[in-house]
């Protein structure tokens, strides 16, 4: 996995190792697997529907509503698909450094209110990506 990061760094390919290193696993992309620190995917009912969720600890993010045709792999990488994009976030204090530690970058505090920040960030993930990544780790 160094070695890995260090060829992917000097090629100046944005990347994230925890990622990377949870997708390479056998069986990562099957339903209900048992990792101790990598999310698993499990469908949830909910309202008369399943949905896919990536759960972690105690931790669940809805990814898609299921069906038969699910394609696991698709949604992990739809997840994490990255446009650069600008925008406000907003998150808590204590998440601020997971954030710089995800992204590699020190977003602009614009604003500090009653334990959140709001940070002007410039980013190759939206805002549910960012709090998937926070919320998770």
């Amino acid at each position: 996995m160094d070695n890995l990061s260090r060829d992917l760094n000097s090629k100046k390919i944005d990347h994230n190792i925890i990622l990377l290193n949870c997708s390479i696993k056998n069986n990562f992309f099957k339903f209900n697997n048992k990792f101790d620190d990598c999310p698993i995917f499990i469908v949830k009912n909910y309202d008369k529907e399943s949905y896919v969720y990536l759960n972690h600890k105690k931790n669940y993010f809805r990814l898609a509503k299921f069906s038969k045709d699910t394609n696991i792999k698709l949604l992990w990488v739809k997840l994490l698909e990255k446009n650069q994009t600008s925008y406000q976030l907003s998150i808590d204090a204590s998440n601020y450094n997971k954030l710089k530690y995800f992204t590699g970058l020190e977003p602009k505090i614009l604003s500090y209110m009653q334990n959140k920040i709001i940070l002007e960030f410039e980013n190759f993930y939206n805002n549910k990506q960012i709090n998937f990544l926070i919320n998770f780790f």
